[in-house]
């Protein structure tokens, strides 16, 4: 499983709003609505900043970039 199904996941487990969520992030609704649809995929700056929200934190290790 991905980060983006994880934050997915939990934003439904949560009931949280692609409203709720643009407001507390600063996130275009669009975005994140077309997110939790499945429908985009976001970066890592935006993920973080969507798990921010969460309560996560997100770590990217100089392994995994050096992967893609």
């Amino acid at each position: 499983m991905n980060i983006a199904n994880i934050l997915r996941e939990e934003i439904q487990r949560r009931k949280f709003t692609p409203t709720k969520i643009s407001k507390e992030t600063g996130l275009p609704f669009s975005t994140v609505s077309e997110f939790t649809r499945g429908v985009r995929e976001i970066g890592v700056d935006k993920a973080s900043r969507i798990a921010t929200f969460l309560g996560f934190h997100l770590k990217v290790s100089s392994e995994w970039i050096d992967s893609i």
